[in-house]
């Protein structure tokens, strides 16, 4: 035990030098994002992502800047987040060991599958904006390397390992609609999320060109098929917030045979134990002490998103969505909550242990270690919380020439409850991208 201890006590010093946890500042970040003010909302990034976090810090101001228009800058920060999380994978061990007898907060953030993807599609949309379109298809190419590198024989048991979505933006910069409708096909049975029926359109009309089905990435370029003279307009609206994780505390039933287990040193085998009897609600009469753990939990579900319309040049299409990353999220986090959950019962028991022996030198620093363990145990509730919960895609074929965009929120009885108008300027035979966030 006497290495746990002094594990314990690195770690007193690593969390009360901490700031308050990430979650803290959430709120506030979203309600200064969603009312413009961004010089508020990156104070509240400042207060919230260090340490452990910083990952979070460039997440949340890259997208951030990227909402402010400052397109250059917000490549600068999604650069730098890209770059932290690949160093990520490289296990820093005080990190690990701290987490051993406080919480997973206190390693550093490393970022979820889809946050790391989306830093790509942001990415792309800078480039794009900046008139750097090569620049804008490596982006997503890169979007796609990544998710193949995730998709390994390790991660059979995840669902999020292709993304449609980053393969259809690809598909609407130049290539690669074969793979995104294949990609669908799987999202709408993991995450209900069926292929945009403009895809489809795109596939049959390159079938008819071609006179066969194309298997092929790059097959031609879909500003083809517009109309002589006239540009394409493709609008991603981003709608609401994806949900924040909150913590959920759980009491587990102890009994005598557990804690001879433990003090003898078969925490892996209790905490295998506990799991099971927790999974089955089992419990006898008699407790003999109650082990408390937290887990992340994600906020309830909310309503649906709103119905967007979009109208131009005496035309009004409904979009179609393409991503749900309220889905991804839940899904995500219920394919890790098994291991989760055994990881932090091991934490709990080990906490257990490193106190009893403390008591065993000294009733009053196993009074202290017992203490500090109880207010340090917490869940991780860090994520990306400024992304959408889904995006949505509308496309219009306009006459070339300056146009004003009208995006409309309508309720359920189709009256409409908002309204936002953009300027465009359309060009011949190319396709003109604008992103639209709406927080509710």
């Amino acid at each position: 035990m006497t290495n746990l201890l002094k594990a314990a006590i690195v770690a007193i010093a690593l969390t009360f030098s901490s700031c308050a946890p990430y979650s803290a500042n959430t709120m506030s970040l979203r309600h200064s994002l969603s009312s413009g003010n961004y010089t508020s909302a990156l104070d509240a990034v400042e207060r919230a992502a260090h340490g452990s976090s910083k990952l979070l810090y460039f997440l949340e101001s890259g997208l951030i800047a990227h909402y402010d228009g400052d397109y250059a800058l917000s490549n600068i920060l999604l650069e730098r987040a890209e770059r932290i999380s690949d160093g990520l994978f490289t296990r820093s061990l005080s990190r690990q060991l701290a987490a051993i007898v406080t919480s997973d907060e206190s390693k550093h953030y490393r970022g979820e599958t889809f946050e790391l993807v989306s830093i790509h599609y942001y990415r792309a949309l800078n480039y794009w904006y900046l008139d750097l379109r090569e620049d804008a298809l490596v982006e997503c190419r890169k979007a796609n390397l990544k998710l193949a590198r995730y998709t390994n024989p390790e991660a059979a048991t995840t669902s999020y390992k292709n993304d449609p979505f980053i393969h259809y933006v690809t598909a609407l910069f130049y290539v690669s609609l074969r793979d995104a409708e294949s990609a669908y096909q799987t999202y709408a049975s993991k995450f209900g999320v069926p292929a945009p029926q403009a895809l489809h359109s795109d596939l049959a009309r390159v079938e008819r060109e071609l006179g066969y089905a194309s298997t092929q990435l790059d097959v031609s370029p879909l500003t083809e098929h517009l109309p002589t003279g006239s540009g394409e307009l493709v609008v991603f609206a981003e709608l609401g917030f994806i949900p924040r994780m909150t913590q959920e505390e759980l009491s587990l039933p102890l009994y005598n045979s557990d804690l001879r287990d433990v003090c003898s040193g078969s925490v892996k085998k209790i905490s295998r134990q506990i799991r099971t009897r927790h999974r089955r609600h089992t419990q006898s009469a008699s407790v003999d002490y109650w082990l408390r753990i937290a887990v992340p939990r994600l906020e309830p579900k909310s309503s649906g998103a709103p119905q967007i319309r979009i109208i131009a040049s005496h035309q009004a299409i409904i979009p179609d969505r393409a991503q749900d990353l309220d889905a991804i999220a839940r899904l995500s986090l219920k394919e890790r909550s098994g291991s989760i959950f055994a990881r932090t019962i091991k934490r709990t028991l080990i906490k257990f242990a490193v106190t009893k022996s403390a008591e065993k030198k000294n009733e009053w620093l196993g009074f202290l270690v017992n203490a500090f363990f109880a207010s340090a145990e917490k869940a991780d509730t860090r994520s990306w919380v400024t992304l959408p919960r889904e995006i949505q895609i509308g496309r219009l074929h306009l006459p070339p020439g300056q146009h004003t965009i009208l995006i409309q929120s309508l309720g359920r009885s189709g009256r409409v409850i908002h309204e936002v108008a953009r300027q465009v300027t359309i060009k011949p035979g190319e396709r003109t991208f604008i992103n639209h966030r709406q927080y509710s």
